[in-house]
């Protein structure tokens, strides 16, 4: 209702003007401005939630360099990269014409940029949004690629996930890096967190979420950052793994999670936790203020991983 409010108003706005608008230009004006609202209002609802839209290629999840993101037509969009690396096909970009050109076995796809159309195999395809070039990256729609190779796509919106089915793609395994016992010594700044046996790994975020990582038993897979919480993808036999939010100093909040992960599993932490924050005498949590969140170890052993906070905004 607020944003057919928001609609109506600028529509009403520009009526008024109309008469002041020479032959029929007002119309291609309103046609325009609202058509920006639209996109704008997709945005940014997709950027108040936080999410970012998962993919999977036979189970295996893929975390391709541009994150993907669900058009105003509410089709996810992925670089074009991660289309013919995960389905295992050959592009080529006909600079001159615009057009993007896919194929792998007997299938032939050409979809032209800023077009609702597409050709396979010669047939003409009406699609009901177009490829785009956004941030110098070519986007296309992951669900017309993937069923015109044949694959089956599913859309789990619990998980705002997408996971593709293709028996033709063999999807390797990321690799699995054990840390356990190694790494650097703990910051003295942080005595009051980690002992002297713990050590510390300093990974990014990207490399999180590209490998998986073993520290004293527990696996890493995956990690998301939002402002109210932190999922991290996990599985061991002694419950989740401890984490710390490290603003730098000796200012390391604690956070634990009560979800389980003998197998596989998203456990989440809350970034603000005012209870156990208050005995340190701490203000609110902000996500934006922590440079580093600090995985595993116990009280005086245990490995660490240190990430960079991908949300960090300095103090």
């Amino acid at each position: 209702m607020r944003k057919l409010a928001i609609l109506l108003t600028v529509i009403f706005i520009f009526s008024l003007a109309a008469p002041a608008m020479a032959g029929d230009d007002w119309k291609g004006t309103i046609s325009s401005t609202v058509k920006t609202l639209k996109s704008t209002a997709v945005n940014t609802v997709n950027t108040l939630t936080g999410k970012t839209v998962k993919l999977y290629v036979n189970d295996t999840k893929i975390n391709p360099d541009v994150p993907p993101f669900i058009d105003e037509n509410s089709r996810t969009m992925v670089p074009l990269r991660f289309a013919a690396e995960a389905l295992g096909c050959d592009v080529e970009w006909l600079a001159e014409s615009r057009t993007v050109e896919v194929k792998r076995d007997s299938t032939d796809i050409s979809l032209v940029i800023g077009e609702k159309k597409a050709e396979v195999n010669g047939e003409l395809i009406a699609l009901d949004t177009n490829a785009i070039i956004k941030g110098s990256r070519t986007m296309v729609p992951l669900r017309f690629i993937s069923e015109s190779l044949g694959a089956q796509v599913e859309w789990v919106a619990d998980e705002y996930a997408v996971y593709i089915t293709d028996e033709e793609v063999k999807v390797p395994e990321p690799e699995v890096i054990d840390l356990t016992g190694k790494g650097e010594p703990i910051p003295k700044d942080l005595d009051n967190c980690y002992g002297d046996s713990n050590k510390i790994n300093w990974v990014s975020f990207k490399d999180i979420k590209q490998n998986i990582y073993e520290i004293d038993g527990s696996k890493i897979y995956d990690m998301q950052v939002g402002k109210d919480k932190i999922i991290v993808t996990q599985s061991g036999s002694i419950g989740a793994v401890q984490l710390h939010l490290w603003e730098g100093g000796n200012i390391a909040r604690f956070r634990g999670s009560s979800s389980p992960t003998k197998e596989k599993y998203d456990c989440e932490y809350s970034v603000v936790n005012d209870r156990r924050d208050k005995y340190g005498n701490l203000p609110t949590a902000d996500i934006t203020k922590v440079p580093y969140i600090l995985l595993g170890g116990g009280p005086y052993e245990g490995t660490v991983l240190g990430v960079n906070n991908p949300l960090y905004q300095g103090r």
